[in-house]
């Protein structure tokens, strides 16, 4: 009986060592969808689709320590940022983390160029974004964007 349990451990621990590969590669392949559809999706100003990647409760950081919690917080920001700058975004995958309960801790960097009060504006970032899945849809819990200096 004893055999029989370690036997069932070591092939349980194997199949994880050995999926675990593919489980990473899909997770890569997963995180960069995210990241270039959210690209997209802020370059043309498309709240509905930005928004559909949030959770209700989702929180988001800026630089300035300005934080926006809850969906309509997080929506109402972006209509107001929309409404008074003229930017694109390119947004580079970093690395990710998943955590022991499923989550994902995901950090890249970021570019804005475009204007601001008919000023120009160019900067750079990095964000780190803590994500849940949600049958099958990887969502935003909280979102941290830091603007180098």
């Amino acid at each position: 009986m004893k055999k029989t349990i370690q036997f069932g451990l070591y092939l349980m621990l194997a199949s994880l060592i050995l999926t675990y590969p593919v489980m990473a590669q899909n997770l890569d392949k997963e995180m960069a969808k995210l990241v270039k559809d959210y690209e997209k999706a802020y370059n043309q100003e498309d709240v509905k689709t930005l928004m559909g990647r949030y959770t209700a409760d989702a929180v988001r950081v800026m630089s300035d320590g300005t934080t926006f919690n809850g969906f309509a917080e997080i929506e109402a920001a972006m209509v107001a940022d929309f409404a008074a700058n003229d930017f694109k975004v390119s947004i580079n995958v970093g690395t990710h983390e998943v955590l022991s309960d499923g989550t994902v801790i995901a950090k890249g960097t970021y570019r804005v160029k475009g204007t601001s009060g008919g000023e120009p504006v160019d900067f750079t970032g990095t964000y780190t974004n803590t994500l849940v899945n949600v049958n099958g849809d990887w969502k935003v819990t909280k979102n941290v964007l830091v603007v180098n200096q």
